[in-house]
Parts: C-alpha cells; structure tokens; sequence
C-alpha cells in the first residue's frame, strides 16, 4: 500500500526529472514546500512539489494518449462506463467509471490515489477523457458542471406563510420504551 506522497514524490520520479540512470542511488527528504534530492555522487539539489505533480500527472496523460492512439478504449452500452484495454488486468481491461465531478478505475494506481485523496486520475481515465475530448480532469469537471446546469431545471419554491407546528410543553416518551426515566431529584445527583 502507497500514500499519496510515496507516489508523487519517490526515486523514480527524481530520475525521471534529473534525467539520471535508473540505477542511479537516489534519497528523498519531502520538505515543506521542496523536496531535497540527493543523488550519489552529486551534490544535493531542491526541487519544487510543483514540478514533481506536473511531472505525476504529464506521465499519465502521456500513457493515456498512448492508449486512446492504440485504440484501446471502447464505449460500453452504458454511457458512462468505458474499457480500456490492458495487460496487467486478467481480464484484459480495466473498466472506467464516468461520475459527475470524478472518473473511477480499477487499476491500482487509482486506488492509490484516491486513498489519500478524494479524486485521482490514471492513464486509463486519461484516455477516456482523451475520447471525450477532455484536457484534463478538470476540464471534464468544468464541462460536466455546464451540462448538469443545462440539464437540470430551475424550480422556485412557492412563496407563502410559513408552517404553523403545534406547540408542545411536555415531550411524549412513550414512544422510547429504552429512554432512562430521570426526575428532577436523580438528574441532579447524576449531574454532579
């Protein structure tokens, strides 16, 4: 199980960014608003959380370009399910989840995700919002949020005096045949 933090921030992606071997040894020390990265044999460096979350979400828009250009996403009968198509999935596909403010996957980087965080977007979700014609999970976000306003009339609740309740000195306990029965006397001594 990884945390959000572990996925973001973790060798590989250090690597990645410095452009070093992938047998390079790599330490990582998340800081408050930089992440310091030692990689042997060169001086330690910071680097911005920025530009470790833009390089976390470009790696997975690029493999969710790659299989919208493999054709790997089809369209279900529902209209809001999708697979995309894959390797790693006994199946052979991982189906994709449309909702109104978040897309869901089974793939395991999306649970990863989303443990820490209410919304995450893999390659698979890239892809079907590549179908869609989506840039981003905002994007589809922004252009759900439209649809669901277009869709949904506006209805006013009438206007009139407002609702007369009866009024009640003594609650009925009847009803709770488990509430504790408290007189004045025992409520005190309960109380203190």
């Amino acid at each position: 199980m990884k945390d959000l933090s572990s996925l973001v921030y973790s060798a590989s992606a250090v690597r990645r960014i410095l452009g070093v071997a992938s047998s390079a040894i790599v330490t990582v020390k998340i800081w408050w608003k930089v992440i310091w990265v030692c990689v042997r044999g060169c001086r330690p460096t910071l680097i911005s959380k920025k530009l470790f979350k833009s390089e976390f979400v470009d790696r997975r828009k690029a493999a969710g370009a790659k299989l919208l250009e493999e054709r790997k996403v089809e369209a279900t009968q529902s209209a809001t399910v999708f697979e995309v198509a894959t390797n790693s999935h006994p199946q052979g596909f991982y189906y994709v989840t449309l909702g109104s403010a978040s897309i869901g996957c089974q793939c395991d980087d999306y649970k990863n995700q989303t443990r820490t965080r209410e919304i995450g977007c893999c390659k698979h979700g890239y892809a079907v919002l590549g179908l869609l014609g989506c840039a981003s999970l905002a994007d589809y976000v922004g252009k759900m949020g439209e649809a669901i306003k277009q869709a949904t009339p506006v209805v006013k609740a009438p206007r009139g005096p407002a609702p007369q309740f009866p009024r009640v000195n003594k609650l009925d306990m009847s009803s709770f045949p488990n509430a504790p029965v408290l007189d004045g006397a025992r409520h005190r001594s309960a109380m203190s």
